[in-house]
Order: structure tokens, then C-alpha cells, then sequence
């Protein structure tokens, strides 16, 4: 395709398909030069009633793609010398705490560097608010059930998506800026872009903002999680803030983020990773850089590359759809872009040049065993009778060898094993077709299970954790072979600590704590449900339109109870909620 006219009017049509097929009320989408709207395109509603038609003022949530903001605003704050990347988090908060295993110094290691780049060993979440909670708390609350929580990792030594981590790094800059986020972010940003950052929307006084769905239901809105997410924005600004990120800090001729801190945002060690609040992406034969969003009814994408002078965002208010086919219709997008411009999008395709298939011995497959972790992407490599599998919990993908090192498989299009000079496994190459190449560092082989005394056996159970206030997700804990496993919410056996009673840890480092009906998985919070049947009894007979009676949340706690086997409860459950629409 050489003509970019006939790339814009293809966009255009499949963007159109996009918002009938997929159950979309509305989209906006953008794309953009360093100096140019190249499209800019609006469709559908703010709401699912159809009744305001989106347009490119609409403002919609950015959801976790205002993690690139907050990077840059913190950058500007650096440029300003109001703190630094490497100052540690207790030089401006001092009640700042948390718990570790790996020594008692950690807190004071943790850096603004680690907080932006998901590398400090946080949890996801506060022990209150966020996206797992049935309850809204205050912005001071939802920042001081941080320090419950515990280290999954030591300080900079791995990867965990942390949306407290972000928070943080918010709260610290308002004690230093003696500003709100919203106040400092349109101050340090907005203003100079000429653009407007929102934050805790009153719907029923603001006019032209979108209304997130879950499914056909109306999701609840946001808490006051301003870093990790949170910010309401137009279209139309946001083409302007890509536009700055194409420009490289400049916008207008005018330099807003010099190059010295711009450049910080996109630094990668990896072939594919994260850097500071941005998705370092190889693929297509190129490297570019990008940030998803969801939550609460919303989602967004965030792709710019600064080398071939493009980049683009879409918007939209429906969490529930198919997100892999918004991803591959984005990539399909991005491809062509990149290949009018004589870019080689087989540069990174999979299998690499020169790979035949076949054997390899059964000695050599046990090697890659264990556990590997990637900024988006985590996963256990295994092996049966029939052969070596990633393993991601809920489902298995078996590897074909193409040789000693490189494997097809079923979810992403492959995998290619580094190895070190001893030829043991210290990383891999997870080739996507959606996610292009993304590095995954070998953590070593999952632990045995470890025998803990049957007392523990009265946290066998159902477990009932918030989603956005107004959801469920749940979660069984299963006493087997005289030790603790979880199932649902993550999966795994549970490790006990030496000194610490009712305190374990997954295979990951995520710690589970008990506390009477209650545990938290990596610091969120469920609630035992003790007689399951009776709990769906009465929400059937007193409230039949509640949430937690939708199919796929009930058909998690049929399975899960067959997994506990609990058998009959599971068959009532499903007899009970049967004849519900």
C-alpha cells in the first residue's frame, strides 16, 4: 500500500466495524504527525443510550496510559530541581513503611526510579481502594494502606506492575509542590501544551464526557487514584500531547522537557521492556513505545514513534469486548503506517531466519524450567509426557522445537531461550503477534510445595475480592497434601514465612495474609465466604438484578467449589441461578 490516503480511509472503515461489532457505545481515535492531524475521528455515543454523540472534545479515562503523564510531569518536576530520579521515596515521606523479607533497609532503597519503572517490589495495589475494593477511601487512606503491604522481591532486582507505586509517586510530588496532582499536572503540562488534564469528574454537572461500561452495565466511578490512572482527556489533546512525544519534548518550536530528561523515558536495557512509565515495544522490525489502559468501563492505547514520525491513540467507553481484536486491528494499523514508510515489518517476525524443527532431548527441555518474568508478561515454563509447556495458570500452551533454543507455540507465536555462558537459561524472547518481542528474565524453578501444620487448613475456603467497587472476583484456598495452594485470583502454592504466623508467600513473592475472614493477596483484600449456597440464595431472592449474579461471576464460584469439592454446594449454586437473565 503506497498511498496514505488509502491507509487514513482504511482506518476509518475498520474503526467503523470496530464500534458495531465489538459493542463499543463510543470511540475517538487519533492519529498524528510531529506537526499534523493526520485523522482524527469520532463515532458513536458517550453513552449506551445513544443519546450525545462523541466528539473530539468528549472527554474520555485514560486509565493506566496516565502512567506516561505522570512520568513526564515527575521528569518536569526534576527539570525544575524540585527533586531527583534517584532520591529515595523517605527523603520526602518519612511514614512511608513496608514489609520484607529481604531485610529491614529495603524501604530505604526504594527510589522515584524504581516507583516509575515498576522495579521497587510493591504490590498492585493499596490495602484500600484501587481497582480490587468494594469501597472508596479517602486519597490520604488509599496512600497509607501501602504500608501493609510487602516486598515481593528486593529493591530493583525484577519487575511487578505497581499502580501504588504511581500513587506514590503523586502524593510525594504534591508534599513537595504543595499542590494537588490535578493543580500540578496542568501546571507543570497542560498549561504549556495548552490542553486540559481532568481528574474526579462530577457526571451529573459536567457536560460531554463518556460514561465507562462493563458489559451492558453502567461501571461506578473512579476513586481518587491520581498517578496510576484517573485522568480525563479529549482527543484532541491527546493528539497534542503525542504530538510533544514525537517532538521529543518540544511542542511548537518551544522545548518544554529538555532532552537530558525526555531521553529517560524511553531507556531500556531490554530487547523489549518498560522504562519509566512507558512500554519499550520491538516489533515490526522497529523499536516504538506505547501504553495500554483499562479500568472501570474504559480503554486506552498509547503508541508513538519518534523515528518514523507517527503516532496515534483510541479511546472508548467499553471494558467488556474483545480487547485482543482492538489490539490486532491497532497492529494492523501500525503496520501499514510503517510499511508505507519503507520500514521492513518482517524485521522481527517469528520463527527467527535459518530455524528447522527438530528433536530435542528431554535433558535439554528441563533446563528451561521455572519461573520467567517480563513487564507485561509472566509465565511458567513446565514439562509432562508430552513435552515442555508455558503454563499460565488457568491454561497450558505446549512448545514444538524448532531447535535447542527456539519453540512455536499457541498463544504467542513463539519463544526463543537466552542462555549464559554455562548454557543455563537467564531469559527469553516471548514473540507476540500483538505485543511484539518482549523479554522475560528467568527467576528460577517454582519451590516444592513445604508441609505446614493442618491448623491452616481452617483458611481452606471461597474468598470473595472487590472489582470496582461494584464487581466480584474470587478466589479458593485449598488445603492439599498437607500444604496451602490458591486458585481464582492467581494460582499457586502458598510458601509459609519462617517467623510470621499466617503470613505466605506465591511462587512469585506475592504474600497472602489471614486475618480472621479475611486474607490479603499481594495486599488485596477478600472476604471468606462461609456458606456460598445461602449467600447466592439470598441474593437471588432479594436482589436478582445484583451484579455478582452475572454468568461469569457466578461460574467462577461453581468452579472454584468443585475444585475445593465441594461438589453438592457447586450443583445448588448452579441450580439456584439458573433461570436468572
Amino acid at each position: 500500500m503506497n498511498n496514505f490516503d488509502d491507509i487514513i480511509e482504511s482506518i476509518r472503515h475498520e474503526l467503523n466495524n470496530v464500534i458495531s461489532d465489538l459493542n463499543i457505545p463510543g470511540i475517538a481515535f487519533t492519529l498524528v504527525s510531529k506537526n499534523e492531524i493526520l485523522l482524527l475521528e469520532c463515532l458513536g455515543h458517550l453513552e449506551i443510550e445513544k443519546v450525545h454523540d462523541v466528539n473530539a472534545d468528549s472527554l474520555f479515562c485514560l486509565q493506566s496510559t496516565t502512567k506516561t503523564v505522570t512520568a513526564v510531569v515527575f521528569l518536569l518536576a526534576v527539570q525544575k530541581g524540585l527533586v531527583q530520579l534517584d532520591d529515595p521515596v523517605i527523603k520526602y515521606y518519612s511514614d512511608f513503611s513496608v514489609n520484607s523479607r529481604y531485610g529491614v533497609d529495603q524501604r530505604n532503597k526504594i527510589t522515584f526510579r524504581h516507583l516509575l519503572s515498576h522495579t521497587s517490589g510493591l504490590a498492585r495495589e493499596s490495602r484500600d481502594g484501587g481497582v480490587f475494593d468494594h469501597k472508596k477511601p479517602t486519597w490520604r487512606e488509599h496512600i497509607l494502606g501501602i504500608n501493609d503491604s510487602w516486598l515481593k522481591f528486593p529493591v530493583g532486582t525484577s519487575f511487578s506492575y505497581s499502580n501504588i507505586g504511581m500513587d506514590l509517586t503523586t502524593y510525594i510530588l504534591e508534599q513537595i509542590l504543595g499542590k494537588t496532582y490535578p493543580e500540578l499536572i496542568q501546571d507543570l503540562l497542560g498549561d504549556p501544551l495548552g490542553i486540559k488534564f481532568a481528574f474526579g469528574i462530577d457526571f451529573s454537572s459536567t457536560n460531554n464526557v463518556s460514561r465507562g461500561y462493563l458489559g451492558s452495565y453502567l461501571a461506578d466511578e473512579l476513586d481518587t487514584a491520581y498517578g496510576c490512572g484517573g485522568i480525563f482527556i479529549s482527543i484532541k489533546d491527546m493528539g497534542t500531547f503525542i504530538q510533544f512525544l514525537l517532538n521529543r519534548g518540544k511542542y511548537n518550536g518551544k522545548e518544554i522537557l529538555k532532552e537530558e530528561y525526555f531521553s529517560l523515558l524511553l531507556e531500556t536495557d531490554k530487547a523489549g521492556g518498560y522504562s519509566l512509565g512507558t512500554d519499550v515495544k520491538n516489533q515490526f522490525g522497529t523499536v516504538f513505545y506505547s501504553h495500554p489502559g483499562g479500568g472501570f468501563g474504559y480503554c486506552s492505547e498509547l503508541f508513538w514513534s519518534p523515528d518514523h514520525n507517527f503516532g496515534l491513540s483510541l479511546l472508548y467507553n467499553q471494558e467488556y469486548t474483545d480487547l485482543t481484536k482492538i489490539k490486532k486491528l491497532l497492529m494492523n494499523f501500525i503496520s501499514s503506517i510503517l510499511e508505507n514508510k519503507g520500514v521492513n515489518v518482517d524485521g522481527t517476525k517469528f520463527p527467527p531466519e535459518g530455524t528447522l524443527k527438530v528433536e530435542v532431548d528431554s535433558g535439554t527441555l528441563k533446563k528451561y524450567i521455572g519461573y520467567y518474568v517480563g513487564a507485561f508478561v509472566n509465565v511458567i515454563v513446565n514439562i509432562d509426557e508430552k513435552g515442555l509447556y508455558l503454563d499460565y495458570g488457568e491454561q497450558t500452551d505446549y512448545l514444538i522445537p524448532l531447535n535447542e533454543k527456539v519453540f512455536t507455540a499457541s498463544k504467542p507465536d513463539g519463544v526463543n531461550f537466552l542462555l549464559n555462558d554455562d548454557d543455563d537459561p537467564i531469559g527469553m524472547h516471548y514473540y507476540s503477534k500483538t505485543e511484539g518481542i518482549a523479554y522475560l528474565d528467568y527467576k528460577g524453578k517454582i519451590p516444592k510445595p513445604i508441609e505446614v501444620n493442618k491448623e491452616v487448613s481452617r483458611f481452606e475456603g471461597i474468598y470473595q475480592i472487590g472489582l470496582y467497587y461494584t464487581e466480584a472476583l474470587y478466589i479458593a484456598v485449598k488445603y492439599v497434601n498437607n500444604a496451602l495452594k490458591l486458585k481464582g485470583f492467581t494460582t499457586g502454592n502458598l510458601y509459609p514465612h519462617p517467623n510470621r504466623k499466617n503470613v505466605f508467600f506465591t511462587h512469585t513473592g506475592a504474600a497472602v495474609v489471614f486475618e480472621n475472614d479475611y486474607l490479603f493477596v499481594d495486599n488485596v483484600r477478600g472476604i471468606k465466604i462461609t456458606q456460598p449456597v445461602d449467600y447466592f440464595a439470598d441474593l437471588v431472592e432479594n436482589d436478582p438484578k445484583h451484579k455478582f449474579l452475572t454468568d461469569w461471576m457466578v461460574n467462577s464460584v461453581v468452579s472454584l467449589l468443585k475444585y475445593l469439592e465441594r461438589d453438592e454446594e457447586s450443583y445448588k449454586i448452579k441450580e439456584i441461578t439458573k433461570n436468572l437473565k
